[in-house]
């Protein structure tokens, strides 16, 4: 039984950081996971001057994030 599975079977979300090995090396979605956030200021920048993130996943669930971001974030 994989990760996955477990998350699904406990009616959990899976969500992956894949900042470490990166898009090109590592495919979360296709395993299975939820949700996937990268640092996009680590590893895709490259040159560190530019500040940035990455969530991937089923556009309900990402319109779900951002909304509570920003009622909990105040950056409405």
């Amino acid at each position: 039984m994989n990760l996955a599975q477990i998350a699904r079977d406990a009616g959990a979300l899976l969500v992956v950081d894949s900042t470490w090995a990166g898009p090109c090396l590592q495919r979360p979605l296709a395993l299975g996971a939820d949700y996937v956030i990268h640092s996009a200021t680590k590893y895709l920048n490259g040159h560190g001057d530019a500040l940035g993130g990455v969530i991937v996943g089923p556009a309900e669930g990402i319109h779900r994030i951002r909304k509570a971001g920003l009622v909990h974030l105040g950056a409405r």
